[in-house]
């Protein structure tokens, strides 16, 4: 009697969804690190607290050639 044959296994690909970058707080120096979402467009802006000093912080993210990242905090 033969063996039921088994599906095969899906492989998960990397995703580039699933990159990050890092930072550091222009505050209090400490080193953040932020997801990074290419989907989102080649320029993101948004309004991040640090996570030592709790300040807003205005973050810039250019996604230049893979796997350049321009990141900027003020």
């Amino acid at each position: 009697m033969k063996k039921p044959r088994r599906p095969p296994q899906r492989r998960r690909k990397h995703s580039r969804d699933s990159e990050s970058v890092q930072f550091l707080c222009p505050v209090c120096w400490q080193s953040l690190t932020l997801p990074l979402d290419r989907s989102a467009g080649t320029h993101q802006q948004f309004i991040y607290d640090c996570e030592v000093c709790c300040r807003p912080l205005v973050v810039e993210i250019d996604c230049l050639e893979d796997p350049l990242v321009s990141v900027r905090a003020e």
